[in-house]
């Protein structure tokens, strides 16, 4: 039983972006991106005291729809390596998402993510996929761990526009 209470407000991780998104290439320390990343997690007021993290998103496309990767990497604190914690596949179910719950923009054909699968990483098997299937909003959740920085890689095939909120647990 999860008795998580959400502690601090909502993030962007990614933003609403087209399809082209650029694969981390080299693994140093350097090769961060430099946009649709979460830097400086334990230093931000409003980050440092979750216990556990959970990635919840959305798209704009049709139900059923799924990007064809996700990769999230983390870079550890004080010039530490980028490491690959989860990767898999999301896809969007019927529930609607008609509003940006960061923004509060209106989303034209918004639909959030139902189904999300974990198919490797460093976190694999030391996570959880809560309410996934079901037409519900699925959550993908882990333990907080010595990465500072965060940033989700996307393959998003043909949906329109994709966007994932970090929330604190």
């Amino acid at each position: 039983m999860y008795s998580n209470t959400i502690k601090i407000p909502w993030r962007a991780l990614r933003t609403d972006v087209a399809a082209d998104d650029t694969p981390i290439a080299a693994f140093g320390y350097t090769s961060w991106p430099t946009s649709n990343t979460i830097n400086g997690l334990h230093n931000d007021p409003t980050l440092k005291d979750a216990n556990s993290l959970g990635i919840i998103a959305y798209g704009t496309d049709a139900e059923d729809e799924a990007i064809t990767y996700y990769k999230l990497y983390g870079r550890a604190k004080q010039n530490g390596p980028i490491i690959l914690l989860l990767t898999g596949v999301m896809t969007l179910g019927a529930q609607a998402c008609p509003v940006n719950p960061i923004t509060g923009a209106a989303v034209t054909a918004g639909f959030w993510v139902d189904t999300i699968t974990v198919t490797g990483g460093l976190l694999e098997g030391r996570q959880d996929v809560l309410d996934s299937t079901g037409d519900m909003i699925a959550m993908l959740k882990w333990d907080n761990l010595f990465f500072d920085d965060l940033y989700l890689e996307i393959d998003m095939n043909t949906m329109a526009t994709f966007s994932a909120i970090l929330i604190g647990l």
